[in-house]
């Protein structure tokens, strides 16, 4: 019994962790399984629609790498990393909104730790996307 609760509680934090680093690929993941779903739809089959969802999903990611390796313009910059942190804070709203379910929270307080994990889980996610690749040193310091 013990060890069961045990494990229990390890697979939700794994499922917290798996949440959190998660959040910034919320765009890709979310315009690769809208693609795959569309294809699906349209008689491509469940091969078909999962190789295009890949293929599109890896696509937005990509665009997105190279959008903010290869230009100087910080509107540009910040346009960028803001469509990839609002589909973050929808996502990490309503797994922390589910995961407080789980604990029998009352609506109310589902909804504030819901707001308080999306706000978490935006701000890492933008300071992720931010901070350039090999340097912790601050946002936008390389030029």
């Amino acid at each position: 019994m013990v060890f069961s609760l045990l494990l229990a509680m390890f697979g939700i934090g794994a499922f917290c962790v798996l949440l959190y680093n998660a959040a910034v690929f919320a765009l890709p993941g979310a315009i690769g399984f809208e693609a795959g779903y569309w294809a699906i739809k349209s008689g491509a089959g469940p091969i078909g629609g999962i190789a295009i969802g890949f293929l599109v999903g890896g696509f937005v990611f990509v665009l997105g790498q190279v959008v903010m390796s290869t230009t100087r313009s910080d509107v540009l910059r910040m346009s960028v990393v803001l469509l990839f942190v609002i589909p973050a804070v929808i996502a990490g709203y309503n797994g922390v909104f589910e995961l407080a379910g789980l604990g029998s929270a009352s609506a109310i307080w589902q909804h504030i730790f819901a707001a308080i994990g999306a706000i978490v889980i935006g701000a890492t996610a933008f300071t992720r996307l931010i901070t350039p690749i090999g340097n912790a040193g601050g946002p936008l310091t390389h030029r």
